[in-house]
């Protein structure tokens, strides 16, 4: 149990670090990213960028973090998944009108999918 809540916020930990990390290239990278992020003024192939590196990679980075901490306990996985809904769901709701449905759905429903898909990364990773 300790060691399962344990992957759990390191999971979460992970996910931050990484798609700060992330993220701060976006800035350089792609014209005028740096200004339209903070009012969501996001271009679609900005919007693309944004779900692939800051949304993606973190996610599958936490699940696999988090299997490896918890040894591959799928109730962590779970409750890492969960998490990472319950800390976004209330953020997109704030900005439901600054981007269209379809980035609220894949940012969303990637979530649970990839973070899932980072576990069995991991455990495919520990197999070899």
């Amino acid at each position: 149990m300790i060691r399962a809540s344990i992957a759990v916020i390191i999971g979460l930990v992970v996910w931050v670090i990484c798609a700060t990390a992330l993220d701060i290239p976006l800035r350089f990278a792609i014209p005028g990213y740096a200004a339209a992020e903070p009012q969501l003024q996001f271009t679609l192939p900005m919007m693309i960028a944004r779900l692939a590196l800051p949304g993606a990679v973190p996610s599958v980075a936490a699940g696999l973090a988090s299997a490896w901490i918890s040894r591959g306990n799928r109730r962590a996985i779970a409750a890492l998944a969960i998490a990472l809904l319950a800390i976004f769901l209330p953020t997109h709701f704030y900005v439901w009108n600054k981007v269209p449905l379809w980035y609220h759905l894949v940012f969303l429903g990637s979530l649970p999918l990839l973070t899932w898909l980072g576990a069995r990364l991991q455990a495919r990773l520990v197999k070899t």
